[in-house]
């Protein structure tokens, strides 16, 4: 976990990910959301393993990040021209957010995103959001937020000029 990679190895199967993040040149996160596991499950990757890595990940960053809220989103899922959105991990990301509660994590969030991507929001190519899906997708998330309770901020904290 929190290794990069030297972006000559992006389109080859060798990833290196020998690169430790630096995480002090971040401003700590307010908030952390977190959308994973969609090119898990195309590669095979049984729910069991996924759930076992997930906490695995969350486990470490919360040593890093201890009392941020932690957003954990369900899969969008694969939206169809028939009408029907295939998704995966069915059960998996509840399960893990139950399982961070029951370890005594009080900050950590499941945000359902069943139905935010519609089949007129991809690139029927690829699956991936259009620009507009990407439009329908963030109204569905400042409504899931404005519910959850988060305020707008007159100002957000940056970076010093040039620390980065």
């Amino acid at each position: 976990y929190f290794r990069t990679e030297d972006t000559g190895y992006y389109y080859t199967t060798d990833h290196n990910y020998t690169t430790p993040w630096n995480f002090k040149k971040d401003l700590p996160p307010t908030h952390i959301f977190i959308h994973i596991g969609a090119n898990d499950n195309a590669y095979s990757i049984t729910g069991d393993a996924f759930k076992a890595t997930y906490l695995g990940f969350l486990e470490k960053l919360r040593g890093l990040y201890p009392t941020q809220p932690i957003f954990i989103l369900t899969p969008f899922g694969w939206p169809s021209a028939d009408g029907n959105i295939y998704y995966y991990y069915e059960g998996v990301y509840q399960a893990v957010v139950d399982a961070r509660k029951a370890a005594g994590d009080k900050h950590i969030y499941l945000v359902d995103t069943s139905g935010w991507q519609r089949y007129q929001d991809i690139f029927p190519d690829n699956s991936h959001p259009s620009e507009a899906g990407h439009a329908h997708i963030a109204e569905q998330m400042i409504a899931w937020l404005k519910t959850w309770g988060l305020k707008p901020q007159k100002s957000w904290a940056t970076l010093p000029s040039g620390s980065n």
